[in-house]
């Protein structure tokens, strides 16, 4: 350089700048299920001089030599890149999130299942959010999982069992998410019948019964139909003509519906009573009809299922028949007592005369 107040010429001085500019590239990892805070960024850089550094907001003033940030929440970030010269490369970058794994009931779809054992209930849900295709497990979160199709958004369940279940649903990155399915309890019938014959106003008739299991304790919620008829509310039914192969149907206000199994309704005749002569000073009761099972009384005194009875004198006899179901049916005799001379003693010897 010359100057007219220098005398002398300085020595050439040359300016340089680094072979190569700095340089950055950078790889984001966005958050992988939503709520979690696991985004993160690893930064490339090259060229500049020296020991390259990294900050990142919101501690910008806060240099690492490290070129990897992890654990990061969603939101927006401004990085600063710096060599030893202080040149640097400043860019802003986004950390997203899915939106939530969300699941919904398909109102219309849901069936529980009525009666205990039938195992025909059905629900189907709707799933949102995520990231798809999705797996869904049922009551196991450590289940086999089922993946539907990468559209697939809406999955049914059948062939449950009543009470609740829960879905559990994770999608492509293993978001998790599960939903209870409240079922109302199924209801166990059971109905067991019995057929009783009985006896009003000294005819035979029969009640059939049926019983349900104990585990029902509100018994309004019940009606009965005989043979696919009306339903009543009573669980009795009452003088049923002679047939085979009945059956009570027991339904519940929820709709289930079961059969007691097949019976059939004896026929019978009016319990009737003849008395005959039997051997000497015997009576014979003969009982017809009734519903078995008889019992005899003479003349007041009871003599149980025995039939045939000794008289010790001349008189009227009334005998008195009583079957099972209670009915009655009597009848009198008069009968003559014949005395019998029996000797104590006899002579064996032969003469043909009291030898025996």
């Amino acid at each position: 350089v010359e100057s007219d107040d220098c005398d002398a010429t300085s020595d050439v001085i040359t300016i340089t700048e680094p072979i190569n500019a700095l340089d950055v590239d950078y790889t984001v990892n966005n958050v992988r299920c939503n709520g979690e805070n696991n985004g993160s960024i690893i930064i490339t850089a090259s060229g500049g001089t020296g020991v390259i550094k990294y900050a990142i907001s919101p501690n910008l003033d806060q240099f690492f030599v490290t070129s990897t940030f992890t654990n990061l929440p969603p939101g927006n970030y401004d990085v600063i890149v710096q060599d030893e010269l202080g040149c640097y490369v400043l860019f802003n970058f986004d950390i997203t999130e899915p939106d939530p794994v969300l699941i919904a009931i398909d109102s219309d779809s849901v069936f529980p299942e009525v009666c205990e054992g039938d195992e025909n209930g059905s629900f189907a849900i709707e799933i949102f959010g995520g990231t798809p295709p999705y797996s869904v497990s049922l009551d196991d979160p450590n289940g086999v999982y089922f993946t539907g199709a990468i559209d697939q958004t809406i999955f049914e369940f059948n062939d449950l069992p009543g009470g609740d279940h829960i879905v559990y649903v994770r999608d492509s990155e293993g978001c998790e998410s599960e939903w209870n399915i409240t079922f109302p309890d199924p209801v166990l019938i059971n109905p067991l019948v019995d057929v009783a014959y009985v006896c009003v106003d000294n005819a035979s008739t029969n009640t059939v019964t049926v019983t349900i299991d104990e585990s029902n304790i509100d018994l309004t919620q019940f009606d009965y139909s005989l043979n696919d008829g009306p339903y009543q509310t009573s669980n009795i039914f009452y003088n049923l003509p002679p047939s085979t192969d009945n059956y009570i149907l027991v339904r519940h206000t929820n709709g289930c519906i079961q059969s007691t199994d097949f019976f059939d309704i004896e026929s019978y005749t009016p319990l009737s009573l003849e008395l005959e002569f039997g051997e000497l000073n015997e009576i014979v009761a003969i009982a017809t009809g009734g519903s078995g099972g008889n019992q005899y009384t003479l003349n007041d005194e009871d003599y149980g299922s025995v039939n045939t009875f000794t008289i010790t004198e001349t008189g009227d006899y009334t005998v008195v028949v009583t079957d099972s179901s209670g009915c009655r049916a009597e009848a009198t005799i008069f009968l003559e007592y014949i005395a019998i001379c029996i000797p104590n003693y006899f002579t064996p010897n032969g003469d043909g005369v009291v030898d025996t």
